[in-house]
């Protein structure tokens, strides 16, 4: 007998995500990944543009309002996680349930290279609260925008729009037999 199950998604303007919405210099570098270098280096290419990216260390100034607290804040990547999987690292956010009906948001607090280095064992140890050198909130609904620049978010490896975006989440909303 099959069994059923209900998972949530989440929603970023008119467009829906099962697993990562992503926004800052790392999302933009695997954006910017040029179709002859992934045929040259598969993956690989996206690795290699997603260090660039961090050896440049540009920040943002973002004004988020999550559950309606606003707040400014300085990052370079700030991800938006369903589930406790991204980007290949499976505990990168081991409170994140696929039906717990909420968003969880880590954001790099990087001004500069050194805090992004200080926060990659902390990233690879998973992200369970707020450090000094990673911001960490759950939350169902919020307005993300960026002050000093325009990025596009990248939504389950995707392109998406350009900031500012609404996101959500839309709990149970996909029922899976297995």
């Amino acid at each position: 007998p099959s069994r059923k199950r209900l998972l949530d998604i989440g929603q970023v303007n008119d467009s829906y995500f099962m697993n990562v919405a992503a926004i800052g210099a790392i999302p933009q570098g695997i954006n910017d990944v040029a179709p002859e270098e992934k045929t040259r280096f598969g993956k690989l290419a996206y690795f290699i543009n997603g260090i660039k990216e961090l050896v440049n260390n540009q920040s943002y100034q973002f004004k988020i309002e999550l559950n309606s607290v606003s707040k400014t804040i300085t990052s370079s990547t700030l991800i938006i996680g369903l589930t406790n999987s991204i980007g290949g690292f499976e505990t990168l956010l081991p409170n994140a349930k696929v039906d717990d009906g909420l968003l969880h948001l880590v954001y790099l607090k990087d001004s500069h290279f050194l805090d992004t280095v200080s926060a990659i064992p902390q990233l690879m140890n998973g992200v369970t609260e707020d450090t000094t050198s990673l911001g960490y909130e759950t939350f169902t609904e919020g307005k993300i925008s960026v002050i000093d620049g325009d990025l596009q978010i990248n939504i389950d490896g995707d392109e998406g729009d350009h900031l500012p975006i609404h996101v959500k989440v839309l709990p149970s909303h996909i029922s899976i037999y297995y």
